[in-house]
């Protein structure tokens, strides 16, 4: 039977609007504004995000317009990324219900139901993002260093090492939800709901370490042995660095554990310590999601930059066509500017709609053909620019030496 089933409105008010736990002697707890470190949590929060977020895009990009295909790989690492936004999520809420690192006794006993809560489905997603982002790390140590078809010993040892991590975390993960779904139902019994959870916890952030080492150390033999250029070799020592540190914060994690199991003190006070144990996990999350995607990023890059390089050819010719454009017609407009030996008028004719040249009369027929040729090329020339339509026409010349010695007033091409 529920203790506070016998409490009075008036007494059950009082209770829940009161401090979660009994401060030590000589504190008085702070339930208004009590000392925390959620700007500490935040950070670590955006950060772990930011990152996580930014690689895994990188690496999305890639592999769509650099690779342009897809490995069962990328889509359990696209999984795990999915499961980690859940589990910022459940982070994001117990910032915004209780905070972090705050001491129970200085937390009102009416919230702490719902920090429970959330700690629990955060819980569930670590799991579940650990499970995906390992099998993703191995698959895809499997596709760089196993050629196809090849079936050798780092292959069955990563096999090995992807069926042992879906079966315990999936285990662990069926006994958090078994065991204590729906969390809504009895919050105030989710910290110990699932069956043994401390031997769990400790052994479980055992096994973590181990599998981030073999993850982390099974590949090296084989890099080490390629001819590599320095800049791949420096691309491998950054995802060597990342990986260290996954493994320094699953240590840190099992250092919690067994300093949970240990001192029942510190147990007890379940949103200061577990709020430790959310935010080493999430650190320990994002190093492992980033093992798998900083490989892809170097493909992310080039299709970037090659986008890049795209648009600013595409711009820098528009603009030089535009420019070449504008001089042509500077140029055009000066050539086709009237000429000292040349008048032009229009045609008398309606058919025709450009400017027609008319050459000044000469003395003899050779001068004739001459000015004929000229005229022909300055037409040549209006039309290259002015040509709105084309007319044929016939013309009869006639020649008669007897008066090559007079000049005609009006000698045209055409009669």
């Amino acid at each position: 039977m529920d203790e506070t089933s016998s409490l009075s409105p008036e007494q059950l008010a009082a209770l829940l609007n009161g401090p979660a736990a009994p401060p030590p002697d000589g504190v008085i707890p702070n339930l208004d504004n009590p000392p925390n470190g959620n700007a500490v949590a935040l950070a670590i929060i955006v950060i772990t995000l930011f990152l996580s977020s930014a690689f895994s895009l990188l690496y999305l990009y890639g592999r769509i317009f650099q690779v342009k295909k897809f490995h069962i790989s990328d889509l359990v690492g696209l999984l795990a990324f999915g499961s980690f936004i859940g589990f910022i999520y459940a982070e994001f809420r117990v910032y915004e219900t209780t905070g972090f690192l705050i001491h129970l006794y200085n937390v009102r006993l009416r919230t702490v139901d719902e920090f429970l809560i959330w700690f629990s489905y955060g819980i569930v997603f670590y799991l579940s993002t650990l499970l995906l982002v390992k099998a993703a790390i191995l698959l895809q140590w499997i596709r760089i260093f196993v050629p196809t078809g090849t079936r050798n010993v780092f292959f069955w040892c990563c096999c090995g090492l992807i069926a042992f991590d879906v079966a315990f975390f999936l285990t662990s993960d069926l006994l958090q939800i078994i065991g204590c779904a729906p969390f809504e139902v009895n919050p105030s019994k989710l910290a110990s709901c699932a069956p043994g959870h401390k031997h769990i916890d400790l052994i479980s952030s055992v096994i973590n370490i181990g599998l981030d080492f073999s993850i982390l150390l099974l590949p090296q033999t084989v890099i080490w042995k390629l001819q590599m250029p320095r800049a791949t070799r420096n691309g491998v020592a950054i995802i060597f660095a990342i990986g260290i540190l996954a493994c320094l914060a699953a240590t840190a994690r099992a250092g919690l554990a067994i300093y949970y199991f240990i001192d029942r003190e510190f147990a007890g006070d379940v949103t200061y310590s577990t709020s430790i144990v959310a935010l080493v996990t999430l650190v320990e999350v994002t190093c492992s999601i980033l093992v798998f995607s900083v490989p892809g990023t170097p493909k992310a890059m080039v299709a970037l930059s090659r986008n890049v390089l795209v648009t600013t050819v595409t711009s820098w010719a528009n603009s030089s066509v535009q420019a070449l454009r504008s001089k042509r017609s500077r140029v055009t407009m000066k050539t086709d500017s009237p000429r000292p030996t040349h008048s032009y008028e229009l045609p008398r004719s309606d058919d025709e709609h450009r400017l027609a040249p008319t050459i000044p009369a000469e003395s003899n027929g050779a001068s004739r053909v001459s000015s004929k040729n000229s005229n022909e090329r300055a037409q040549r020339q209006l039309s290259d620019s002015y040509v709105i339509r084309t007319t044929e026409f016939s013309t009869a010349e006639h020649y008669d030496p007897e008066k090559t010695k007079h000049s005609y007033p009006h000698d045209h091409n055409w009669e």
